[in-house]
């Protein structure tokens, strides 16, 4: 006699981490709720009333916190890197709905290193892709490590894609 679990089927699988878990392609609408909390976390500065360097010490710590963890396990798509940069730049040069405003130095400035004369702040999609590549690096490197164990056992069951990279 067979009884079925009347387990009931369910398309929101949570969230971890503030991510929400999928179980099928990497869209944009994915990512609404990652650009709403970092538009949430800028909202209460009132970027008028901050100077130009408060200001961009508050993109860097909003950008390089919020973001992390989608930015190390996934490809976040290229419109949403460039909506995550845009945030970033209208809250810099203090740019609203209402008002829009000249910004005064272009973005590949701002967003050069300190030492070559640039504010050090980190566009989204190289941030996406050197976490990525530091993930296959430690995949391919790490034997002894237990999250790399699982991540070669899960996802490469034939063992000769990382065995290519190795030689």
């Amino acid at each position: 006699m067979s009884r079925k679990a009347e387990i009931p089927l369910t398309v929101d699988l949570g969230r971890y981490l503030g991510v929400g878990a999928i179980h099928g392609r990497v869209t944009r609408d994915r990512y609404k709720d990652l650009i709403l909390r970092i538009q949430k976390k800028l909202a209460p500065w009132k970027a008028k009333q901050l100077s130009m360097a408060a200001r961009i010490t508050v993109v860097k710590s909003v950008s390089s916190s919020i973001p992390i963890y989608p930015m190390h396990i996934e490809l976040v798509p290229v419109n949403v890197c460039r909506s995550l940069d845009k945030i970033n730049r209208d809250f810099i040069w203090g740019e609203s709905d209402e008002k829009k405003r000249m910004h005064l130095v272009a973005w590949p400035k701002l967003t050069q290193p300190r030492l070559s004369g640039g504010l050090g702040i980190r566009p989204a999609r190289p941030v996406n892709l050197s976490m990525l590549a530091k993930g296959g690096w430690r995949i391919i490197n790490d034997r002894d490590s237990l999250w790399c164990q699982v991540m070669r056992d899960k996802y490469d069951k034939n063992k000769e894609h990382l065995e290519i990279l190795q030689r």
